[in-house]
């Protein structure tokens, strides 16, 4: 740990992006580099050194692979939060990672305003967890922080967040998080209330949404989106993007069910 600065260690063989990722977390005043290794050995021993509240990980490094590095972490009695960030877009290795106590993971390109959200919101777990520990167990508050969930998940189906749907569809599913009842109710309270708050006409914003589900549709994570809504859909459906409200509901399910 690093006083009340979140400690950041990286793990990754690309030396460039290494120093990249560096520089935009050490501007961060909450944030600290606390190393970098560009092999899954030195990472054992910089973890064991340095006790990093978060570990960032690229699964294929040299030495010592990703997988190789969670599994001597279970041995430790001070583990990091571990959020894998990799090139190696294979689910099923992805998701082994996760039960093997990863916390979170991201595809490359490197999102870096993604990483950072996602290293502030584990690297405050760890330090509270910590905290509980020292209170002798005295409840914290446990905030579920829906629109950290929301943007997760449109990370992974890749839907552009340059787009202005992107926070339109965003702003629909926490509200529908809510109140279940306005995933029925559309076009006559959901839109109208996000178009108020946005100051634009309901059918500007029900353009915008539809834009960016479509975008994502074509040029997302079709892998994703397949395994999120195709098994629901009938076979004159598949292969064919989910409607607005099929999409609101299914990732507000998912997010629900995440949370409780």
């Amino acid at each position: 740990m690093s006083g009340q600065k979140i400690g950041v260690l990286l793990v990754d063989g690309n030396q460039e992006l290494c120093k990249t990722i560096a520089d935009y977390i050490s501007e961060q005043k909450d944030l600290q580099i606390l190393g970098i290794a560009y092999n899954g050995w030195l990472a054992i021993e910089q973890i064991k050194k340095y006790h990093p509240d978060v570990l960032v990980l690229e699964i294929i490094i040299p030495g010592l692979d990703g997988i190789g590095v969670m599994e001597r972490l279970t041995k430790l009695s001070q583990k990091p939060k571990v959020i894998v960030v990799t090139a190696f877009n294979r689910k099923p290795i992805l998701d082994k990672l996760i039960k093997m106590g990863a916390s979170y993971y991201m595809i490359k390109p490197v999102d870096f305003e993604m990483l950072l959200r996602v290293i502030r919101k584990f690297g405050r777990e760890k330090k509270e967890s910590e905290l509980l520990v020292e209170n002798n167990g005295k409840d914290l508050d446990d905030h579920f922080d829906l629109e950290f969930e929301v943007t997760r998940i449109f990370h992974n189906l890749g839907v552009p967040v340059h787009l202005r749907g992107y926070s339109y569809l965003r702003e629909a599913i926490i509200l529908v998080l809510k109140d279940e009842k306005l995933v029925g109710n559309l076009t006559k309270y959901l839109y109208p209330k996000i178009a108020k708050k946005y100051d634009i006409t309901v059918a500007s914003l029900e353009s915008a949404i539809r834009h960016a589900l479509i975008t994502s549709w074509k040029r997302g994570n079709r892998e994703y989106f397949e395994e999120i809504f195709e098994q629901e859909k009938s076979l004159t459906q598949r292969g064919k993007p989910p409607t607005i409200a099929e999409f609101i509901s299914k990732i507000a399910t998912i997010i629900r069910f995440q949370r409780f």
